[in-house]
C-alpha cells in the first residue's frame, strides 16, 4: 500500500482539523420538502454481524484499558490486534470529516451533501477496496399503500428485522404525506445503513453502505385513484484486509480511534416518537 497515499488521506480527514458540526434543522436555509406538519423522518444505522457481542464489548475493553495506560507502544500493539476497531476508526474519520450527521434530517440539504460526501471519503480511503457499487431501482402502481410498503421494505437485502421495520414506518410516514398531497410528488432521502460483517475465520471484514431515495404520488384523474412509487437504492461493498491492517495501526492511532459500541451509537438515529404513533391504512 503506497505509504504517501494513506499519510494524505489521514490527513485530509484527520479529526483535529475537522470539528464535527452537528447539523440542525433550519427552515431558512434548508431544501424543505415537506411542510413542518409533515414529518420526515430519516433512519441511520450501524450494525455488525459475525461478531459475538461479547467478543466486541472485551476487545473495546482491552483497547480502552490500552488507551487510559498511556503508553504508545502498548496501545499500538492492542491496536494491531483490532482490526474491526481499526474499521470502525477509519469509517468514523471519514464521517467526522463530512461532518455528516445520522441525528440529523438527512432531508435538510446540507445533510445530505455531507452525507454524500461521507460515502466519497469512505470509498477514497486507502484502507478499503471497493468490490461493489450499484444501484437498484423499482417502480409500481398500485390500488393502495399496503402492498408497496412491504415490497419496498423488502428491497433492503441484508438488513435486520427490526431495522426492516423502522424502514417500514418510515415509508408509512412518506405514504401518509402523500396521501394529504393528492396529485404531488412526495420525497424522501430516507434510510443510510453501514454494516460491518467481521467473520471469525477471514482475513476479510466487509463493509456494507446501503442508502436510497422515494418518491410517491398518490394521483386522481377523471374519478380513477391511484399510488406510484419509485425507489433508487444505492449499494456499495468494500473490503478490509485484516493482513494488511497492522504496519498501519500506528499512523491511524496518531490520529483518531474510535471503539466499535461507539461507533455503533455514532451512527445511529435516535428512536423518534414518530415510529411509535403509527396506526396507518392507507387501502382503499
Amino acid at each position: 500500500m503506497n505509504e504517501k497515499v494513506v499519510q494524505a488521506w489521514l490527513e485530509l480527514n484527520d479529526p483535529k482539523t475537522n470539528d464535527l458540526v452537528q447539523s440542525k434543522w433550519d427552515q431558512t436555509n434548508a431544501g424543505i420538502l415537506f411542510a413542518a406538519d409533515k414529518p420526515s423522518p430519516a433512519v441511520g444505522v450501524g450494525v455488525i454481524t459475525g461478531k459475538s457481542g461479547d467478543a466486541i464489548k472485551k476487545d473495546d475493553a482491552e483497547m480502552q484499558a490500552a488507551i487510559d495506560s498511556g503508553e504508545l507502544e502498548k496501545l499500538v500493539k492492542v491496536f494491531q490486534e483490532k482490526p474491526l476497531i481499526g474499521c470502525t476508526s477509519v469509517l468514523s474519520m471519514a464521517r467526522k470529516a463530512s461532518k455528516y450527521d445520522p441525528n440529523g434530517d438527512i432531508n435538510n440539504s446540507k445533510n445530505s451533501e455531507r452525507f454524500k460526501d461521507y460515502i466519497k471519503r469512505v470509498v477514497d480511503a486507502p484502507f478499503f477496496h471497493l468490490t461493489m457499487s450499484e444501484y437498484s431501482t423499482y417502480h409500481r402502481k398500485e390500488k393502495n399503500w399496503d402492498a408497496a410498503i412491504d415490497e419496498i421494505a423488502n428491497l433492503y437485502d441484508g438488513v435486520s428485522a427490526d431495522d426492516k421495520n423502522k424502514i417500514r414506518d418510515s415509508i408509512k410516514l412518506l405514504a401518509k404525506t402523500a396521501a394529504s398531497n393528492t396529485n404531488t410528488k412526495s420525497s424522501n432521502n430516507l434510510f443510510a445503513v453501514s454494516t460491518i460483517n467481521s467473520p471469525t475465520k477471514s482475513d476479510v471484514i466487509n463493509i456494507f453502505l446501503y442508502s436510497s431515495f422515494i418518491q410517491m404520488e398518490e394521483s386522481e384523474s377523471k374519478g380513477s385513484h391511484s399510488m406510484q412509487s419509485d425507489v433508487t437504492i444505492n449499494r456499495i461493498a468494500l473490503d478490509f484486509h485484516i493482513s494488511a491492517w497492522k504496519p498501519l495501526a500506528a499512523k491511524v492511532a496518531a490520529k483518531h480511534i474510535r471503539l466499535v459500541d461507539d461507533w455503533l451509537e455514532d451512527n445511529k438515529t435516535e428512536e423518534s416518537d414518530q415510529f411509535t404513533k403509527l396506526n396507518l391504512t392507507f387501502a382503499k
